[in-house]
């Protein structure tokens, strides 16, 4: 910013506003400095092709400047990456998002260690992710969406509120904003595609050696018979409930039928749960799927909400 002799103007307060896209900025308020700059990072909204806009306005009135972009659809087996390649996101061209929040194990000093809540990092699930990924391609010719957190869980919790996740410190809330805005960009790919399914990966700290699958059900609904499970309430509550609405046999089949994920995990020599014929009491800890309906919207902040957010009490 300059006066009307071109003399840099410090100290002047500016405000970044994203008024169309969906976008969001690191930083909403700055000062000018010595030189009469001042910036932020703008990240665009996930509609490829859609208008996006921000305005950078002076607080003491009036527009300094107003910015027009386009966002560009994702480029199928590229990656990008968050600030500090903290947050990692691989675009696929498949209906398939998996992801893995915890798995992460930089630990940089610029982000204080979190106080209060769960801490412990789920070992290989990055790894696992990566190998699901491959795997896929290999054999499809075609890759899933990957979304993953390279982060220390001491550091950053992604899939908590902004609030615990990042207790407040506005670097790690950038990796939080960043960990949503690359979820919010594969539904947005997905829902083009007709509706497809989300995996989010998770491990457990428990003996027992086994693929323990969460449909955002307790162990208890998972205890009952199968007529039982079929009924609107449960069918709603669960995270895969668009599946199970044009699955012949309804929920019940989705979670332990012939063709259910638990079942033919079985049927490979890996225990679990859900499953056919499968009555164990689950542990509490488990990972997630989640079926992602055309026209689901995300939620505050950019978080897809919709069902595959809701968590168990160690996860």
């Amino acid at each position: 910013m300059q006066n009307a002799a071109g003399r840099p103007l410090s100290g002047v307060a500016v405000r970044f506003e994203v008024m169309e896209g969906g976008g969001w900025t690191t930083t909403a308020d700055a000062t000018t400095d010595a030189a009469g700059h001042a910036g932020t990072t703008w990240y665009l909204g996930p509609a490829p092709g859609s208008a996006q806009r921000l305005a950078v306005t002076l607080t003491t009135g009036g527009t300094a400047a107003s910015f027009r972009a386009t966002a560009l659809p994702l480029k199928p087996d590229s990656t990008y990456l968050g600030r500090n390649s903290y947050i990692e996101f691989t675009a696929g061209s498949l209906p398939l998002v998996l992801s893995a929040p915890h798995g992460g194990t930089l630990a940089p000093a610029e982000l204080p260690d979190r106080t209060s809540g769960e801490t412990v990092r789920d070992e290989n699930t990055l790894e696992l992710a990566r190998t699901i990924a491959d795997t896929v391609r290999q054999r499809t010719g075609k890759r899933p969406h990957l979304v993953l957190s390279r982060i220390s869980r001491t550091k950053l919790d992604p899939n908590r509120e902004l609030g615990e996740a990042a207790e407040g410190n506005a670097l790690a809330g950038i990796a939080w904003r960043e960990w949503h805005g690359f979820l919010e960009a594969a539904r947005e790919a997905v829902e083009r595609a007709g509706g497809g399914l989300y995996i989010d990966l998770h491990g457990h700290g428990h003996a027992i050696g086994r693929a323990e699958l969460g449909y955002l059900l307790s162990a208890s609904d998972l205890a009952l018979t199968d007529a039982q499970l079929n009924n609107a309430t449960l069918e709603a509550r669960s995270s895969v409930r668009a599946l199970a609405g044009r699955t012949a046999g309804g929920l019940a089949a989705v979670l332990r039928g012939p063709y259910a994920l638990g079942t033919l995990l079985q049927a490979r020599g890996y225990p679990a749960i859900p499953a056919s014929r499968s009555r164990t009491r689950p542990a509490t800890r488990i990972s997630r799927a989640a079926t992602i309906p055309p026209g689901t919207a995300p939620g505050p902040a950019g978080r897809w909400m919709g069902s595959s957010w809701s968590c168990s009490d160690r996860d």
